[in-house]
């Protein structure tokens, strides 16, 4: 019968041994070993070894220099007040710095791991470089203060930003690889600025926050938000080769200029509340001016196939000046409310719309075209309710503008 028994109450007996003796160990006075927790933070405070209270290394009220030689496995630093200097080789999940009051300068050194802790300037104008990207979770805020938030390394600069960075108040300058998390510029006069080197794009969001800003977003894809919002803002595309937008650009109140490259079929643009100067290169997309008194221009509009959405350029409420080189089949441009200008070089299956108001369509041909820049047949040209004024050089569709 014995060797017809099953093993399994011989390997209980076996761990019921085991744990006994460990008991009787432990009973005895014996170490018993644990599982290795987390090293400790090795970092020096003005060159003197810091001593870790509660998880959290401080600076002096002064002028300090605290520098990590290690991974900081949740340890957070905090440079209280003073001109504080903070270098830490990596920041990860859990990990924080904060400069507290004063001009801080805090460097995250380590090209390798991605920084997934938090970093936070206090008020005053800090300085905040990471040489590896922002990972998710991620964030660098500069608080109160004229902060300069930068994404430095070349290694980092080929990644792309997954986390947050928050100016704060103040004039802030944020340098960033290309976006998929989120920048805010916040209060202030702000420069945000996608640096990749040859793909910049935005799939994320930026937020320039109120104050005139400048906001260099690269190519914007769909996924792609910008928003201007409050002040007199500049929001370029300059990308150095095809620029274009797939995304959506928002001015936001203010007298805004825009630069969006080439506006793709999905591509948005709107200039908002304010006299907005928007400039393009092509439209398959939609462009509004918004409200007040807008300047449009660009190179031509319309679908980039047959079946894709119809292309609109719309001055918007307000008296606007729109000139395009040319509308091409589904293409429109429409001046909107008021007392509105559109100029066009050639009208060739689109349409061209005054929209209400007193409205002057000016057709023009270029020196250098010689083909027809008006075709009948398949062509809109109409002033809309208000008293229009339809005129052409040299004489052209103005017997076909259906002026009111």
């Amino acid at each position: 019968m014995r060797e017809h028994t099953s093993s399994f109450p011989r390997r209980r007996r076996r761990v019921t041994l085991v744990a006994a003796a460990v008991v009787t160990a432990a009973a005895a006075g014996t170490t018993v070993l644990a599982a290795p927790a987390q090293a400790a933070a090795v970092c020096l405070v003005n060159g003197v070894p810091a001593v870790t209270v509660n998880g959290v290394i401080n600076g002096t009220p002064g002028n300090d220099t605290i520098t990590c030689l290690t991974a900081l496995n949740g340890t957070s630093i905090h440079g209280n007040a003073g001109d504080d200097t903070i270098r830490v080789l990596q920041l990860d999940s859990g990990d924080s710095i904060d400069g507290g009051d004063g001009d801080d300068h805090i460097e995250i050194t380590g090209l390798e791991t991605a920084t997934r802790g938090t970093v936070s300037g206090g008020a005053g104008n800090d300085t905040i470089v990471s040489s590896s990207a922002l990972g998710t979770g991620g964030t660098l805020s500069g608080d109160d203060g004229d902060d300069h938030i930068e994404i430095t390394d070349i290694i980092a600069l080929t990644s792309v930003t997954r986390g947050t960075i928050s100016g704060g108040a103040g004039n802030d300058t944020i340098v960033s690889g290309s976006l998929v998390g989120t920048i805010n510029g916040d209060d202030g006069n702000d420069s945000i600025r996608i640096a990749t080197p040859y793909f910049p794009e935005t799939h994320g969001t930026i937020n320039g926050g109120a104050g005139d800003d400048t906001i260099l977003p690269g190519n914007v894809t769909e996924s792609g938000v910008v928003n201007g919002d409050d002040g007199n803002d500049s929001i370029r595309n300059a990308k150095p080769v095809f620029p274009e937008t797939h995304g959506t650009i928002n001015g936001g109140a203010g007298d805004d200029t825009i630069l969006p490259g080439n506006v793709g079929q999905s591509g948005v643009v709107n200039g908002d509340d304010g006299a907005d100067t928007i400039t393009f290169a092509t439209d398959h997309g939609r462009i509004d001016g918004g409200n007040d008194a807008d300047s449009i221009s660009g190179d031509g509009v319309g679908r980039r196939y047959l079946g894709a959405p119809y292309a609109t350029v719309t001055g918007g409420g307000g008296d606007d000046t729109v000139a395009v080189t040319g509308t091409s089949t589904g293409g429109s441009v429409e001046g909107g409310g008021g007392n509105d200008t559109l100029k066009v070089d050639e009208v060739r299956g689109g349409s061209l719309r005054g929209e209400n108001g007193d409205d002057l369509i000016e057709g023009r041909t270029r020196p250098t075209v010689e083909i027809p820049y008006f075709d009948r047949n398949n062509s809109t040209v109409t002033g809309g309710p208000g008293f229009d004024t339809c005129r052409t050089d040299p004489a052209g569709f103005a017997d076909d503008c259906e002026a009111s």
